[in-house]
């Protein structure tokens, strides 16, 4: 089964910079599973906030939910309000997939 996310501009800008984005991690076929969904994601603007749509599995959901975890755990003095409020709408919309 496939599902669907909407990643909110700063989660995205924020999980671009991991490794797992990057394709350090494709040794892992759960890595790079979910980073080929993230980089076929499609683009959207909604009432002038941009969202990236990301389909996948439930491997691909259960790793999103995972950084979008740590991005929040590690809310260091680079992040910014807009990633961790992004990672923060990543884990409800997950959340609310029930998978």
């Amino acid at each position: 089964m496939q599902y669907t996310v909407a990643l909110p501009d700063g989660f995205v800008n924020w999980f671009a910079g991991t490794g797992l984005a990057q394709g350090t991690d494709d040794s892992d076929p759960e890595c790079k599973e979910t980073r080929l969904a993230y980089k076929a994601g499609e683009s959207q603007e909604v009432d002038g906030e941009y969202y990236l749509a990301v389909t996948g599995s439930a491997t691909v959901m259960r790793l999103l939910r995972e950084y979008a975890n740590y991005c929040i755990i590690a809310n260091t003095d680079d992040s910014v309000v807009s990633e961790v409020a992004g990672a923060e709408a990543v884990l409800k919309q997950i959340a609310e997939l029930n998978i």
